[in-house]
């Protein structure tokens, strides 16, 4: 068997490419997550010129598909930063190897720290592992609620009277209302400003100071097909908005990536509301998807809601001796800061901040 690399630019992928990298993320549930779907691509190709593909082919016939932003010789997943989950989608039987595929895109460098663990080939390329926990509705949303409360999580049950609460004090369904697709342009702003705000509230990079992502989150939110959308969930108390969400969905999963919540509202802990409504949404007839991914993070809520979780890998992988001695001795630097007693205190600080201003 024969494999060619081909690189291109988003842009040249035509009908029959993307057509063929849909079935093949079709093919393997491991691939479900919407940042592994051409149209994500395909929108930040939108608002920044660094995005390309390598197409990968056995014997004349594309089997696999490498997404990647690229800045010079170093690259890294499509999206950099916003990235929450990425892989070189590949049907299983597809001849390939992650040196080969680096080499032949023309790069040195590839960084890697959400891509999935059943990605085997990259394991020997990777220094760190962590689980993204998932939210498994494939069940309905009362057979997950029960599995909660037979698993403890008392965390849910506190949101469930909390929102009984919010119904009682607030003027009930006509006035407390739970959008899960939303085209109101003015709360997606309000949407970029609470998380820019909050990022640099609590030190976290601050995503929405760069243009392209204001823009592709807009681009996003314009997106409907069967198989991909950007979706806008608000939770209004009266023609107030009490917490809102940013995220994206395949015909599988739905990605929870950008909650914001007002803190006029912190008493009734707005965010877990709207997650919770949001779990209702999936688990009923009217979603397609039956799961939502939380994302790689140790939050409270998120251990709380999450019945399940996938493995995801963190590495490199890289073509030059010396500069993937470089890029080792920093990859280890950096874990021993994340796992080291010493630096404990200041991980719990960082912690706190981070769920104060979008507690769940």
């Amino acid at each position: 068997m024969t494999t060619k690399y081909s690189k291109l630019t988003a842009p040249e992928l035509d009908r029959s490419l993307i057509a063929e990298w849909s079935n093949v993320q079709r093919s393997d549930p491991a691939f479900s997550s919407p940042f592994l779907s051409p149209q994500f691509t395909l929108a930040v190709a939108d608002v920044r010129d660094d995005v390309f593909v390598t197409v990968i082919e056995n014997d004349g016939k594309p089997v696999g598909f490498f997404p990647h932003q690229a800045d010079g010789h170093r690259a890294l997943p499509v999206g950099g930063r916003l990235n929450d989950c990425h892989a070189v989608i590949a049907s299983d039987k597809a001849l390939w190897s992650p040196r080969d595929l680096v080499a032949a895109s023309g790069l040195s460098l590839w960084d890697f720290n959400h891509l999935i663990d059943s990605q085997t080939q990259f394991r020997p390329h990777a220094h760190t592992t962590a689980i993204s926990p998932l939210i498994d509705l494939a069940k309905g949303t009362d057979a997950y609620l029960e599995d909660r409360r037979a698993a403890g999580s008392k965390r849910v049950a506190q949101f469930q009277r909390k929102w009984r609460k919010l119904l009682r004090e607030k003027g009930g369904e006509s006035e407390v209302r739970f959008v899960p697709r939303s085209d109101d342009k003015s709360a997606l702003e309000r949407v970029i400003q609470w998380k820019l705000d909050q990022c640099l509230r609590t030190g976290s990079y601050p995503y929405f100071n760069e243009t392209w992502t204001v823009d592709l989150v807009h681009r996003l939110h314009q997106m409907e097909e069967a198989d991909f959308f950007g979706a806008l969930s608000v939770l209004f108390v009266g023609d107030t908005i009490a917490a809102a969400h940013f995220g994206m969905a395949s015909d599988r999963w739905w990605h929870w990536w950008f909650p914001t919540y007002s803190n006029d509202w912190s008493a009734y802990s707005p965010g877990g509301l709207m997650l919770l409504k949001l779990c209702e949404h999936v688990g009923s007839e009217d979603a397609t998807q039956d799961t939502i991914d939380l994302g790689k993070g140790d939050d409270v809520y998120k251990s709380s809601f999450a019945n399940g979780e996938y493995g995801l890998l963190e590495g490199h992988v890289a073509n030059r001796s010396a500069y993937a001695v470089y890029r080792s001795a920093k990859r280890v630097s950096r874990a021993w800061a994340r796992q080291t007693p010493v630096l404990e205190p200041v991980r719990q600080v960082r912690k706190r901040l981070r769920e104060r201003p979008n507690q769940a």
